[in-house]
């Protein structure tokens, strides 16, 4: 074959393996369809008390999944000394992860959203009181590591249409995410009766926001909803963790059976920005709720096989 012949061979090799290469697929495909509505009975499958994590490897990957115990500063007044916090520390100064995919935020799927910047470094000053949690912890640990950040969690609009598409309204919805909040101001020392009226104004306009909705929500609303919605418990005020667990049996309240919808479509998304980051980066921690590991982790198995367990505290 002449010089002109082996050009040519060359020439076509190099742009069929480049085709073949802009051709191939993520690394990672999650099944969505293998993601579980949550029940009280799957707690009985975590294999440790929370926190604890879960480390899944394959093809040179690793994805370390905290399954939390949300921050309490009643349980821990000196927030630092948490088991939830140490945990994630001990990951980042020991795993390095390139990326941590955290519960709470709304900020869609931006990679290490500024607006974040502020209100963490706002907690770090507070030594994580007044309303903060584990999610921003691990944000700063991130920026102090040169890792990025990201949320697990869906658009609003994404789960408002949800929910109306299961024949609940926008006012079940925001009635929801404040009953949701109730056990997580009480955590957090971030409760007082005197301001509570004010406290749920305030968080009422930014659930409305979020949502992109425009009607007339506020306390007094919220309170002739919840008479109407919630036999028990009769005071919102009394509502603890369990109250606002999804469950869709025939004994579940109406909070549960709104928790059910809103927390399955919470689950696929954060299995599907699992699976991005896992084609993006080699090493990704996440911190979610210790229940959400157990919905997702059958969809995490198929994808990447069975876990390690560790309790680190």
């Amino acid at each position: 074959m002449g010089i002109d012949g082996c050009a040519k061979v060359l020439l076509f090799s190099i742009i069929f393996s480049s085709c073949a290469t802009q051709k191939r697929g993520p690394e990672f495909r999650a099944d969505l369809s293998l993601v579980r509505p949550y029940s009280f009975e799957l707690e009985n499958e975590k294999p440790l008390p929370a926190p604890y994590v879960a480390t899944f490897s394959k093809n040179g990957k690793k994805l370390f999944f905290v399954a939390s115990e949300h921050l309490s500063l009643k349980r821990y007044p000196n927030a630092l000394e948490a088991p939830i916090l140490r945990t994630i520390s001990k990951l980042f100064s020991e795993e390095h992860p390139q990326v941590v995919i955290v519960e709470g935020l709304n900020t869609a799927e931006e990679i290490s959203p500024k607006s974040m910047i502020a209100p963490s470094d706002k907690c770090e000053a507070s030594r994580y009181a007044n309303g903060c949690g584990e999610p921003i912890f691990a944000i700063n640990q991130a920026r102090k590591s040169t890792a990025d950040y990201i949320t697990g969690e869906p658009v609003e609009a994404t789960i408002l249409k949800e929910a109306l598409n299961s024949g609940y309204s926008t006012e079940d919805v925001l009635g929801y995410y404040l009953v949701r909040q109730i056990p997580q101001f009480k955590r957090q020392n971030n409760f007082s009766m005197s301001s509570f009226s004010k406290q749920v104004d305030h968080y009422l306009k930014s659930f409305r926001r979020d949502l992109g909705v425009d009607l007339q929500f506020g306390f007094s609303e919220f309170r002739n909803w919840y008479s109407l919605r919630m036999p028990k418990p009769r005071d919102f005020l009394d509502i603890e963790n369990d109250d606002t667990a999804p469950d869709a049996g025939p004994g579940a309240t109406y909070i549960q059976r709104i928790s059910h919808t809103v927390s399955l479509s919470r689950d696929r998304a954060v299995v599907k920005t699992i699976e991005r980051m896992l084609n993006r980066y080699d090493r990704v921690l996440v911190v979610y709720g210790g229940s959400h590991l157990i919905t997702e982790e059958p969809a995490l198995k198929a994808m990447l096989g069975s876990p390690l367990y560790a309790k680190p505290f």
